[in-house]
């Protein structure tokens, strides 16, 4: 997980065909930039083009389609500064003092996917619309408290629904699942891992289903290289902030598919729809 500043730091320690050398320099530097310059880096001896990619995104002075970062995380890195240097970091000026201030603000943040470009799977969450990723997330982890529910007593879950704003929706997916038989493995992962992942949450309150959502994301998110902090700043940062715990998180190597994935970004968007 990459930003601009460890990508800059992984191509100065670039040397073809020395990776030792430079991930020894690399070594040195403490923090998550450091040990993100070292991946980069390991990265970049395994694939020459993703240097030349690298190399064309750091001459630009701001992280590669970084307007698909949530408006909240730009407000915090701007925060307590006037009027000009916000319109020079975010605007569009390519002057020596826009692009000297883009870079000293904007440099903690991970470039962002092409919105433009076709996503399937997890790629395609950090395309939609913020509200619409929040809810798919909420949604996926509701359906991770239905899941670890299957075969319980009518009147545990009776009593659980109760407690929740969201009960009826509840014994609805838990019914919904149960109806899957031995295909819900394949969509949502194992029943133990399932409950493994809200054990320790309060799936009544706002964060409980968001942080079960990350956590059966988490196993496919954290194989893609820099999607889970894209996935962080695409979010509102108080929810942002979560994913990027979350998403990096020990949590059971067994997720949902890309069935699951895609029907709860189908409810998310309809719920979306209704709501503007």
């Amino acid at each position: 997980m990459s930003s601009h500043v460890a990508r800059a730091l992984a191509i100065a320690a670039y040397r073809p065909g020395d990776a030792a050398a430079g991930d020894a320099a690399l070594a040195r530097i403490a923090g998550l930039d450091g040990v993100a310059a070292r991946a980069m880096l390991a990265a970049m001896h395994v694939d020459e083009a993703l240097v030349a990619r690298v190399r064309r995104e750091l001459a630009a002075p701001r992280p590669a389609n970084w307007l698909g970062v949530h408006r909240t995380w730009l407000d915090e890195l701007l925060t307590g500064e006037g009027p000009a240097v916000r319109a020079a970091v975010l605007g569009a000026g390519d002057g020596r003092v826009e692009r000297h201030l883009a870079r000293a603000f904007l440099g903690s943040l991970t470039p962002m996917p092409d919105p433009a470009a076709p996503a399937r799977g997890v790629h395609a969450l950090v395309v939609l619309d913020p509200e619409v990723l929040a809810r798919a997330i909420m949604l996926l982890g509701r359906r991770q408290l239905a899941y670890a529910l299957v075969g319980a007593a009518r009147r545990e879950l009776a009593d659980l629904a109760m407690r929740l704003p969201w009960g009826k929706e509840l014994v609805a997916e838990v019914a919904a699942i149960a109806s899957l038989g031995d295909v819900a493995e394949k969509r949502l992962g194992r029943r133990t891992s399932a409950a493994a992942r809200i054990h320790d949450l309060r799936m009544n309150e706002t964060t409980g289903p968001a942080r079960a959502g990350l956590r059966a994301l988490a196993p496919r998110v954290v194989r893609v290289p820099d999607l889970a902090l894209q996935l962080a700043q695409r979010l509102a940062r108080p929810v942002g902030m979560l994913a990027r715990v979350e998403l990096r998180g020990a949590h059971p190597p067994d997720g949902v598919d890309d069935v699951e994935l895609g029907q709860a970004i189908a409810r998310a968007s309809v719920v979306s729809e209704k709501s503007s």
